[in-house]
């Protein structure tokens, strides 16, 4: 499920959002934490095994950052480094060899280099003091598992998202106007202009690199480019303006 799909936009989005109104102030961060759950295994329902890996990833994090605030072993903290880089080389670039060279498929898990770094750069601010350790399995897992940035970040630190999770959360009708406004600019990015550029990609390899003409190549190159940046953009919009429906400070520059 991604944010530009009708699931998401017609079913999701506005089951989370009233649910994330109506509930008391102290339940809003159970909402966000039960809603990236079911947004993640919605996406991942066809292979089981990524969401048993964004679980465990999760809970491996959790407690070698409690035990690097007490003693802060470099040699824990290595150790934690080496674990998430294990499994992204495993699906990222070792499922790339054994597909080429077998007929095994490893396909990658949705946002796994994602919540990867996120989960490094956690480890890393633990150690160096730059945080305290989460004392919260469900604060911890909120924080990797946070729908708007788990797909396609950006990659942000746990003391920022932290911080957030604790203020007192008041609905701001304006706040959710905003983030509507910047969700549906997204979206046009997303659909009106990188989906179209992907179709002139794709057009250009139907008919094949050696036959197209160097003007016509420039022109795909151009296209392709110009869709890698309107769809990463439009997509971190979404993910923004869904961020600000919540009043949280959250500022994306780009």
């Amino acid at each position: 499920m991604v944010f530009s799909s009708l699931e998401f936009i017609f079913i999701f989005l506005p089951i989370f959002l009233i649910a994330y109104i109506i509930v008391p102030r102290k339940y809003k961060n159970a909402i966000i934490l039960c809603g990236s759950i079911i947004f993640y295994i919605v996406g991942s329902w066809k292979k089981p095994q990524n969401i048993f890996l964004l679980l465990l990833t999760t809970i491996v994090n959790f407690v070698i950052g409690r035990r690097l605030e007490k003693n802060h072993s470099k040699k824990l903290l290595i150790l934690g480094i080496a674990y998430n880089l294990f499994w992204l080389i495993l699906y990222k670039y070792m499922g790339f060899f054994i597909g080429t060279f077998s007929d095994v498929n490893l396909a990658q898990p949705i946002g796994i280099s994602f919540y990867t770094f996120q989960s490094i750069s956690y480890l890393i601010d633990v150690y160096s003091n730059k945080t305290k350790a989460a004392n919260n399995i469900f604060r911890y897992g909120t924080y990797v598992f946070m729908f708007p940035q788990l797909i396609s970040g950006p990659i942000v630190t746990y003391g920022f998202i932290n911080k957030q999770l604790e203020e007192n959360k008041k609905i701001s009708y304006e706040a959710i106007s905003a983030g509507c406004k910047e969700f549906i600019l997204g979206l046009g990015l997303k659909v009106l202009l990188a989906n179209r550029l992907s179709m002139l990609w794709n057009d250009i390899l139907t008919i094949g690199i050696d036959s197209i003409s160097t003007k016509l190549a420039w022109l795909g190159i151009i296209g392709y480019s110009l869709q890698i940046y309107f769809d990463f953009y439009g997509y971190s919009l979404m993910a923004k303006g869904i961020r600000k429906t919540n009043r949280s400070k959250f500022t994306w520059k780009f």
